[in-house]
């Protein structure tokens, strides 16, 4: 789908889209980073959006529903993959932008009062310390796919982190100090400074990335871990 910037005509002295979207966020970073870094990734994934579908820039006439049909199949569509409940925060930081700006007089469109993503109930894991080792045991050798699938999902368990923060872990977040490895990290959601000292499970495993964690969409690790739980004998738990 093409889409052709043009002026929202009852406001020609407003902003364009990606000015205002960018000058609201500014607004929001006295804010804690957990509050505005999400708006942040929104707007990257727009100018992604726009860059890949619209030439590059989107009005504020362009958000209408077959944006919102073609921008969700857009992130649903690879490389992006992202799951129905991201997709749904997304679209309601879309919202956000819409409204915020319809309240300054930039715009009088109302489609995007419509946009939303139904969410998908989730079910979180809940494994002993016993079968977490045993899954850590478990030969996969044979099958590198879920073997990056079963360390990823071990050094998140061990560190007690979200997927957002696990998967983001570099050498630079370790640390050595009075004989015990460290994880230091800022989380993604609160802005805050977490400090892990590392079991032994997730620093071999860590080790063994040397210190950057193995690339995955929260999608394809979740489709993954039910092929590992019937792997493992553990059905109906992952």
């Amino acid at each position: 789908m093409e889409y052709k910037a043009r002026p929202t005509s009852n406001a020609p002295d407003a902003p364009a889209l990606f000015d205002f979207i960018q000058t609201f966020i500014n607004e929001k970073k006295v804010q804690p980073r957990g509050t505005w870094k999400i708006l942040q990734t929104v707007f990257g994934l727009l100018r992604s959006y726009a860059e890949e579908r619209a030439g590059g820039q989107l009005t504020y006439d362009n958000i209408d529903f077959a944006f919102f049909s073609d921008f969700k199949a857009w992130l649903f569509a690879p490389p992006r993959l992202h799951s129905a409940n991201y997709a749904a925060k997304v679209v309601s930081v879309v919202r956000q932008f819409m409204l915020a700006a319809q309240r300054r007089g930039y715009h009088n469109k109302t489609d995007y009062q419509g946009f939303t993503v139904k969410r998908v109930k989730t079910t979180k894991i809940a494994l002993s310390f016993e079968e977490l080792e045993a899954l850590y045991r478990l030969d996969l050798s044979g099958n590198p796919r879920l073997e990056r699938v079963r360390d990823l999902f071990l050094i998140g368990a061990y560190t007690g982190l979200r997927f957002s923060d696990f998967t983001r872990i570099r050498p630079e977040h370790i640390e050595a100090t009075n004989g015990q490895t460290i994880l230091n990290i800022t989380t993604q959601k609160t802005g805050e400074q977490v400090s892990i000292p590392l079991l032994p499970i997730p620093l071999v495993l860590l080790r063994k990335y040397n210190f950057e964690a193995p690339k995955i969409s929260n999608q394809k690790m979740n489709d993954y871990l039910k092929e590992l739980g019937q792997l493992a004998g553990m059905t109906g738990k992952m």
